[in-house]
């Protein structure tokens, strides 16, 4: 593995803390927003394929 001039520790630091700040921008951005729901359903998979399927698409 290569050598780096900054130490893996000190990367991993700032990986967190910019990924923090991204989180924290993020949830005040979205604050108020609709919230989507996922379903995880095989009826509403056999739904979007029959709809795909008559779309032709």
């Amino acid at each position: 593995m290569a050598e780096t001039s900054v130490p893996l520790f000190e990367m991993e630091k700032m990986i967190e803390k910019i990924v923090a700040a991204s989180l924290e921008k993020f949830m005040r951005f979205d604050k108020g927003k609709e919230k989507v729901v996922i379903e995880d359903d095989e009826k509403a998979k056999d739904e979007f394929e029959k709809r795909v399927y008559v779309d032709g698409t």
